[in-house]
């Protein structure tokens, strides 16, 4: 799991373990970069700070991603348990993205810790 963006610490700290324990950022493609992006600024606007933490996983994580073909998996964590209000402001987060960047689909769950 690649950690992409965490809110606590107020950065991005984007790791990832190599075969040999080894840390090294992996290389993002722009298209994702510019949808994580737009995802975190259509997230702040609709649910301000409901999302702590946001990991890429999947072929982002595995340095496998294939342009056209790979969709960029997530898990973004919350403190909270979303309430129906929330998860409609996520359903329009969602849907503004895809409208603003169809490929690659962003794919993912919503976890509370």
């Amino acid at each position: 799991m690649t950690p992409c963006h965490k809110r606590k610490t107020g950065g991005f700290p984007i790791l990832n373990s190599g075969e040999h324990g080894d840390v090294r950022p992996p290389v993002l493609d722009t298209a994702v970069t510019a949808l994580i992006h737009a995802y975190l600024e259509t997230l702040d606007a609709e649910t301000p700070g409901f999302v702590q933490g946001l990991y890429l996983v999947g072929s982002v994580a595995l340095g496998d991603i294939q342009p056209h073909e790979s969709d960029i998996d997530f898990v973004a964590v919350s403190d909270v348990r979303p309430n129906a209000e929330t998860v409609d402001a996520l359903q329009h987060v969602h849907t503004q993205l895809h409208i603003r960047h169809p490929r690659p689909h962003f794919d993912g769950v919503y976890v509370t810790h």
